[in-house]
């Protein structure tokens, strides 16, 4: 099988896209102007919102980086970018009791797929 070409010796194409793309929204989040009828009036910190979002998307669709990783850098980013005003905003929905068994319900599932049980439990 032929080995994909990296680009900096880290990235795939598919990958190196994506981080292109995050990049070219998170600098031009910063470039565009709050209140501009451009930006359909947003304030600075839902053009911020938008601008994280797209990055964020582009990211996981490209698999630049573990989706696992992109989720937590992504919450210091918010606070960072002025998105929420404190890190207790930022990291608020770690709280919810829905966040977290959805987070045992992958944790199980990888934990199935790598031992015979599932095997077992197929047949």
């Amino acid at each position: 099988m032929a080995e994909k070409k990296k680009i900096l010796g880290l990235f795939d194409t598919t990958q190196f896209v994506g981080l292109i793309i995050a990049i070219i929204a998170i600098v031009g989040m910063w470039l565009i102007a709050p209140g501009n009828p451009d930006a359909g009036g947003l304030s600075r910190a839902g053009i911020n919102t938008i601008g994280l979002l797209v990055a964020t998307i582009a990211l996981m669709i490209c698999r630049t980086f573990p989706v696992a990783t992109i989720g937590i850098l992504l919450v210091p980013l918010l606070y960072f970018t002025k998105v929420s005003p404190a890190v207790g905003d930022a990291i608020a929905g770690y709280a919810n009791a829905t966040t977290w068994f959805i987070f045992a319900s992958f944790g199980i599932t990888a934990a199935l797929v790598n031992t015979p049980l599932a095997k077992r439990m197929m047949r």
